[in-house]
């Protein structure tokens, strides 16, 4: 097949032969037919029509930031033919009935309620869990069939101002070049006074319609750079793609596209630290967060301490609604839920305890969902330790850890140590994506 597509890269619009055998070459699918999982995804023998979730970072949820507008996006022949925006607003105004679910869903995120709030739809660190819900969820409150659902921030989106220039929203008279519109989305807007918060979700949208606009031009800047920055949004987790079939799924997912969360490995040991923002407010646009995960192995017993410290650092003088919230607290108060994803129990906590009643346990992606209720006041810190015991690895200690794609960059770092033998530590790093650690045994 030919594909005329402006926006992919050149070596997959020039020959779609070679890019297919490479894939072929490099998959590590046996039974999935890397050519027909290409074609299908580029709408080459039938158009695609995606739904994409415009996510702000600003307002945590646990796929990365709170839904700020959508986009239905119609792929044919490689080609985006159409882009519609949607303000949450309205897909509010439609919510469908509970009754809408058919396949089941976790429970944590049918919380969100998600058929009703737009702005919930990432509340689950899993994107295939998302895209199952708006296969269900989407059609009944838009009117929309789609084929999948795809994840990207504000920072991909400023990602792909490299490739495209800069862009324009002419209603508010504002023009972005690469290294501004992910700033402007996660700060700088919200010190604009809008009238409601309808014309904020109109200027999301706008900016969306306008990247992907600028992305079915002909006048590409496709280079080594702007294709590396657009890499490592999809390392981050700021660029996702989950579609509905199975054989695209497993395609995506094994090139690590599909904003899944990790698969536990008996020879591995996970964990991962998500928060989600309860203010309702944007003051995740100055939290700074750091873990340190300890560990001690006493033959097939593990026990281990996640210590986490979150620093709201957000200045005086921000409005109410970036800094206020619906629970009475001191304007700027980060209030968040902090979520620990680990194969072992929960042995306790230390640390201060803001909301007793919403400190709860339960398996989810057949691991433990260790959450509690923390508030951090503007210009402080707060740490907390969750205490967890379950069985060791098999083999040669090693770490899976999934990252939450925030503001910032999350700071982990790691200490292991083993009866008899000496500690071995990992230093603080930014934790960009999801990762093996293997520490020297």
């Amino acid at each position: 097949h030919e594909l005329g597509s402006p926006w992919l890269i050149p070596p997959l619009r020039d020959s779609l032969g070679e890019v297919q055998a490479r894939f072929q070459e490099v998959s590590p699918l046996e039974d999935v037919d890397t050519t027909d999982a290409l074609t299908s995804l580029l709408g080459v023998d039938s158009p695609m029509t995606y739904l994409v979730l415009l996510g702000n970072p600003a307002e945590a949820r646990e796929l990365g930031g709170f839904t700020a507008a959508t986009a239905v996006v119609s792929v044919n022949n490689g080609s985006v033919e159409s882009v519609e925006t949607i303000r949450n607003g309205i897909l509010n105004q439609n919510a469908a009935p509970p009754a809408v679910y058919i396949s089941p869903l976790p429970d944590r995120y049918l919380e969100h309620r998600p058929h009703v709030f737009a702005q919930n739809y990432t509340g689950a660190p899993d994107l295939p869990t998302v895209s199952l819900a708006m296969q269900q969820i989407f059609p009944a409150v838009a009117g929309h069939e789609i084929d999948g659902v795809i994840y990207m921030d504000a920072f991909a989106l400023d990602a792909i101002l490299n490739l495209t220039g800069d862009v324009s929203v002419e209603t508010r008279d504002l023009t972005f070049g690469p290294g501004e519109l992910g700033r402007f989305l996660t700060r700088s807007q919200y010190a604009i006074d809008f009238e409601s918060s309808g014309e904020r979700e109109t200027l999301f949208a706008e900016l969306g319609e306008a990247v992907f606009g600028a992305l079915a031009s002909n006048d590409l800047n496709v280079d080594a750079q702007s294709l590396r920055q657009l890499t490592q949004m999809v390392r981050e987790g700021r660029i996702a793609l989950a579609p509905f079939g199975q054989e695209e799924l497993s395609f995506v997912d094994a090139f690590g596209l599909s904003g899944a969360i990790t698969p536990l490995r008996p020879e591995s040991d996970f964990v991962a630290v998500t928060t989600v923002n309860g203010g309702p407010n944007k003051l995740d646009s100055y939290l700074h967060r750091s873990t340190h995960y300890d560990v001690e192995i006493d033959g097939t017993d593990l026990r281990a301490s996640a210590t986490i410290t979150l620093d709201n650092r957000a200045p005086s003088g921000l409005g109410s609604y970036a800094a206020g919230n619906v629970r009475d607290l001191p304007t700027g108060t980060n209030r968040l839920t902090l979520v620990i994803h680990s194969p072992h129990e929960l042995v306790g906590w230390d640390g201060p305890d803001a909301e007793p009643l919403f400190t709860r346990s339960f398996r989810e992606y057949g691991r433990w969902r260790h959450e509690r209720i923390v508030h951090v006041p503007a210009g402080e810190s707060r740490e907390i330790t969750a205490h967890l015991f379950g069985e060791a690895p098999s083999g040669n200690y090693e770490l899976d850890v999934d990252a939450q794609p925030g503001v910032h960059a999350e700071q982990f770092s790691v200490g292991i140590s083993e009866v008899g033998e000496s500690l071995t530590r990992i230093e603080p790093f930014a934790l960009r994506r999801n990762s093996t650690l293997m520490p020297a045994q």
